[in-house]
């Protein structure tokens, strides 16, 4: 969203957020509490290795969220306002649902719907609530629910 802030007009007609960083839970948050450190110093994922990219995540990627999410408030989510659906696992350990939903109710988000999900059902070892982008991760009812919203709101019934 930042990024289409930039542009003269928005890029996307609908929009799709999986967990977006929008609004951060308190633990996060006090990632910010790091900032001191140099921005290649990595902090390790969390993450089972099979789904990780990189063994983990440096602090400069943390710091520019942070100027992300600042740039994106002073331009008042300059056009943020296309249709959009949000999911977010309702106990995020990273991104905050009750925060979204509050982003949603604001004047010019009125086309924005925040679902919850559950992936109580998932089948990785251990619970990572921000991985919410395979079946293995949700669990087959919440997965087919995140399929059931997203042809939806596409228009690809």
């Amino acid at each position: 969203l930042d990024w289409q802030s930039q542009l003269a007009a928005p890029a996307f007609a609908r929009m799709v957020l999986l967990a977006p960083a929008l609004s951060l839970t308190r633990t996060a948050r006090m990632l910010r509490l790091l900032f001191w450190l140099p921005d290649r110093v990595s902090l390790p994922s969390l993450a089972p290795r099979s789904y990780r990219a990189n063994w983990g995540s440096s602090v400069g990627a943390y710091r520019d969220l942070a100027r992300s999410l600042t740039s994106l408030a002073r331009g008042g989510f300059r056009h943020a306002s296309s249709p959009a659906l949000v999911l977010v696992d309702r106990r995020d350990e990273l991104v905050s649902a009750s925060g979204l939903r509050a982003l949603a109710a604001r004047p010019g988000f009125e086309s924005w719907r925040v679902e919850t999900l559950d992936n109580s059902g998932g089948s990785l070892p251990g619970r990572f609530h921000h991985m919410i982008y395979t079946e293995e991760a949700l669990g087959r009812p919440a997965w087919a629910l995140l399929e059931a919203a997203m042809r939806a709101h596409l228009g690809l019934r």
